[in-house]
């Protein structure tokens, strides 16, 4: 996982990665949910994901992307720009940018 100010981004694999450049959702496994509109005070949220697995994968209308881990948490993020990438997914040399 890195963080910096503009972005955080999630290496899932050495061939998946999720960059994201806008408002999301964390959910921890105890139940915490909170909205980030900047990346860095995100972080520890972010990193409460560390380690556990991805359960499911889904694509919600208007190009948000769910992520559910399986110890209970959870990572939305919203595609929040009209005029600019919110977020990018890596699949080894594919790139699918919303």
């Amino acid at each position: 996982m890195c963080v910096g100010a503009n972005e955080a981004i999630l290496h899932f694999d050495p061939d998946i990665s999720l960059t994201i450049e806008s408002t999301f959702r964390v959910r921890t496994e105890s139940g915490r949910d909170e909205v980030f509109e900047e990346h860095p005070p995100a972080a520890l949220a972010l990193v409460s994901l560390l380690s556990d697995s991805i359960s499911d994968v889904v694509g919600l209308p208007e190009g948000t992307l769910r992520l559910s881990f399986a110890r209970g948490g959870a990572l939305e993020v919203f595609d929040s720009s009209q005029h600019y990438e919110s977020y990018q997914i890596r699949h080894g040399k594919v790139i699918h940018v919303v």
